[in-house]
C-alpha cells in the first residue's frame, strides 16, 4: 500500500513525523513480524493521526505505526529517529527502500539497555533515506503502560545538541536532588528530627521514580537488569508515597492537631506499603493502574490537608502547600506534553522534575522554618527560665542577707522586693495595654485598624447570633480619593483622612458599636443592636457630617464627601459573618455607581 511520504525540501535540523503517522491496533497480537504486517496489511483499520504526539493512556494491545518519507537530498541521507517515550516494552522498527528492507531494529525496555544502537535514555536509531525512492517505516509498539508514540527525524548535529541541552538539564536535577539529600542527611545527624528522615527517604524515593520515569535509571543504575527495571517505577512510586504519609503526617503534627485525618494518612500508608510488595507479584498493566490512583490521591489528599492547614493559620505548612502545589502543576505539565495539549517544548517536558526540585526546596524550607521557630520558642522558654533563676537567686541572697541581720531587717526587704515586684508588674501591665492599643489602632487616623475591626466584629456578631439581635455595617469610601491625592498631594491626603475620620469616630458613642478604618479611603462601622432605619439614620449623618468639612489647602477651600453603604442581619448562622461585609460593600458600590455623595442600603434599589 503507497502511503502519502513526507517532502523534505531543505535541510531540516528537526522533522517532526507524526501528522504523517498512520496507526493500527494489533488487536490479539496477530502480527509479530513485517513480513505477517505486509501479507495483511490491508486487514487492519487504520487512522490517521491529526497530532504530533500520539497518545492513547494504559494499554497492553499492540500498535502498528506506518510513515513514509519521499526521496532526499545525499546530504540529507543520514538521520536519527527519535521515539521520545522510554518506557516501551518492545519496539520494533523496519525502515525500508521501497519494497526492500534496509534495516531493523529490536528494542524496548524487554531487552539490556547495552543492545540499543544508541545508548540514550529515550529510544534513537540511525537510519539511512533513500536518495531515489521512497523510504517507509513500519513500527511495531508493545508497553504495559502507557502508549505515547512521537517519532522524529534529526540531523545528526542537530541531535547531538539536542541531547546536550538533555544532558545538562537532567544534570542540574540531580545535582539539585543529591545536594538536597546530602544536606539534610547532614542536618538529621544534627538536630536528630525524625522529620528529616523522613524526608531524605522521600528525596532518595522520588529521585529514583522520576528517574525511571525519564529512563535515566535504565541507562546509568541498571542496564542489564530487566526485570527490575519493569518494576522500578510502579516499586518507586509506591515506597514515594510511603515516605511522603510518614513525613507529612510527622511534619504537620497530624496525631495532635488533627486526629482523624491522621488515621487517614495511616489507612494511605498501609495501602502504599501493599502496592511496594505487590509490585513484584502482579503484572505491571495493573500495578501502574493502581499506584497512578494512589499516587493521584495522595497528591490531592496533600494538596487539600496543606492548603486547609495554612488557612487555618498554621504557618508551618505553607511552604507544604506550596511544594505539592508545584508538584501537581509540574505533573500535569508534563501529562498535557504527553497528550499534546501543550506544546513540546523542553518546560513542559521537564515539567515533573521542576515540580520535584520545586516541591523539594520548598518542604527543606519548611523543615528549616518548622526547625526555627521551634528554636526560637526554645530559647524564650531558655531565658524565661534563665530569668526565673536569677530572680530566685537574688531573692535567696536577699533572705541570707536578712536573716543575718534581723527578722525586722528581713521583713523590710521582703516588703521592699514585693512592693518593687508590684510596680514593675503595674508598669508591664500598662506597656502590654500601650502595646495592644498601638498594634490595635491606625497610626495615621487614629481611629481602630482592620484587625481590632475584625477580631471585634465577629465577637459582636456572635453575641448578636445568640441574643438574635439585629446588627448593621456602615462601609464608607471616600469619593474621589485618588483625584485628591493626585491633584493635592499625598500629605493632604493623609490630613483629609484625618479629618473624615474624625468626623465620623463622633458620631458614636454607644460601648458595642465600632469604626475603624478598613483600608485605604475606607472607614468601616458596626452598629450593634441596631435595624435597617437606625442604621440608615446613622449612616446619613456620616455622610452629612463629611459632607460638611472643608479644607483649606493651598489657599484653597475643598469640599469632601463619602458614599455609605449599608447592610443589616439578624444572624441565623455564625459562618454568615462575612456576608453582611460583602453585602454592604455591594451596597457601596451602588452608591458609587448612583453618583456619590449618597447612601445606599442592601437590599439594593435603584434610583
Amino acid at each position: 500500500m503507497l502511503l502519502p511520504a513526507v517532502a523534505v525540501a531543505a535541510q531540516p535540523e528537526r522533522i517532526s513525523l507524526g501528522t504523517a503517522t498512520e496507526w493500527a491496533i494489533d488487536d490479539g497480537a496477530a502480527y509479530t513480524s513485517l513480513n505477517e504486517l505486509l501479507e495483511n496489511e490491508d486487514r487492519l483499520d487504520w487512522k490517521a493521526s491529526e497530532d504530533a504526539g500520539l497518545a492513547f493512556g494504559f494499554t497492553t494491545q499492540p500498535y502498528w505505526y506506518r510513515f513514509s518519507v519521499g526521496p532526499v537530498d545525499s546530504t540529507m541521507s543520514h538521520r536519527f529517529l527519535h521515539i521520545s517515550e522510554p518506557l516501551l516494552n518492545e519496539l520494533d522498527i523496519y525502515v525500508l527502500h521501497g519494497d526492500r528492507l534496509q534495516a531493523r531494529f529490536a528494542l524496548g525496555n524487554d531487552h539490556p539497555f547495552h543492545a540499543r544502537p544508541v545508548e540514550h535514555h529515550q529510544f534513537v536509531v540511525p537510519v539511512s533515506l533513500s536518495e531515489e525512492e521512497t523510504t517507509r517505516f513500519y513500527v511495531r509498539v508493545r508497553t504495559s503502560g502507557s502508549m505515547h508514540f512521537e517519532p522524529v527525524l534529526w540531523q545528526a548535529q542537530a541531535f547531538a545538541e539536542h541531547a546536550r541541552q538533555e544532558a545538562i538539564i537532567s544534570g542540574l536535577y540531580y545535582g539539585i536532588m543529591l545536594a538536597m539529600f546530602f544536606y539534610n542527611l547532614f542536618l538529621y545527624f544534627v538536630v536528630r528530627d525524625r522529620s528529616y528522615l523522613y524526608y531524605i527517604g522521600f528525596v532518595a524515593a522520588f529521585t529514583l521514580f522520576i528517574g525511571s520515569l525519564y529512563g535515566d535509571t535504565y541507562q546509568y543504575l541498571w542496564p542489564s537488569a530487566v526485570a527490575w527495571n519493569e518494576v522500578s517505577v510502579t516499586f518507586t512510586v509506591a515506597v514515594t508515597g510511603v515516605m511522603v504519609l510518614l513525613f507529612s503526617s510527622t511534619f504537620l503534627r497530624l496525631r495532635q492537631l488533627w486526629p482523624a485525618m491522621y488515621r487517614f494518612f495511616m489507612a494511605l500508608l498501609v495501602i502504599s506499603l501493599l502496592l511496594s510488595g505487590l509490585s513484584f507479584v502482579i503484572d505491571y498493566s495493573l500495578s501502574i493502574r493502581l499506584n497512578s490512583l494512589q499516587g493521584m490521591l495522595i497528591m490531592v489528599t496533600m494538596l487539600t490537608v496543606g492548603f486547609w492547614m495554612w488557612a487555618r493559620g498554621h504557618s508551618h505548612a505553607r511552604y507544604f502547600a506550596l511544594a505539592w502545589f508545584a508538584v501537581v502543576v509540574g505533573t500535569s505539565a508534563l501529562a498535557l506534553n504527553r497528550w499534546g495539549v501543550l506544546p513540546g517544548n523542553a518546560l513542559f517536558a521537564n515539567g515533573a522534575r521542576i515540580g520535584a526540585v520545586l516541591e523539594v526546596l520548598l518542604l527543606s524550607f519548611a523543615l528549616g522554618d518548622r526547625i526555627n521557630q521551634e528554636r526560637a520558642a526554645r530559647f524564650q522558654a531558655q531565658q524565661e527560665v534563665l530569668a526565673s533563676s536569677r530572680r530566685v537567686q537574688e531573692a535567696q541572697k536577699a533572705l541570707l542577707a536578712a536573716k543575718e541581720t534581723a527578722n525586722r531587717e528581713l521583713e523590710r526587704r521582703v516588703n521592699e522586693r514585693t512592693r518593687e515586684l508590684e510596680t514593675a508588674l503595674q508598669k508591664l501591665e500598662v506597656m502590654n495595654r500601650q502595646l495592644e492599643n498601638t498594634s490595635n489602632t491606625d497610626q495615621l487616623t487614629g481611629l481602630h485598624n482592620r484587625h481590632f475591626f475584625v477580631e471585634k466584629f465577629h465577637k459582636e456578631y456572635q453575641r448578636a447570633f445568640r441574643h438574635r439581635e439585629p446588627i448593621s455595617v456602615l462601609l464608607m469610601d471616600i469619593d474621589h480619593f485618588k483625584y485628591f491625592n493626585d491633584t493635592h498631594g499625598h500629605l493632604a491626603g493623609d490630613e483629609c483622612l484625618k479629618e473624615v475620620a474624625k468626623a465620623i469616630s463622633g458620631l458614636i458613642s454607644r460601648p458595642g458599636d465600632i469604626v475603624a478604618r478598613f483600608g485605604g479611603e475606607e472607614f468601616i462601622m458596626v452598629l450593634a443592636g441596631t435595624g435597617m432605619e437606625g442604621a440608615r439614620v446613622v449612616a446619613e449623618r456620616v455622610r452629612a457630617s463629611v459632607a460638611g468639612l472643608v479644607l483649606e489647602l493651598g489657599g484653597h477651600s475643598v469640599q469632601v464627601t463619602t458614599s455609605v453603604g449599608v447592610a443589616t442581619l439578624v444572624p441565623d448562622s455564625v459562618q454568615a459573618s462575612e456576608s453582611l461585609i460583602q453585602a454592604a460593600d455591594e451596597s457601596l458600590y451602588a452608591a458609587k455607581a448612583q453618583g456619590r455623595n449618597r447612601v445606599c442600603c442592601y437590599p439594593l434599589s435603584v434610583n
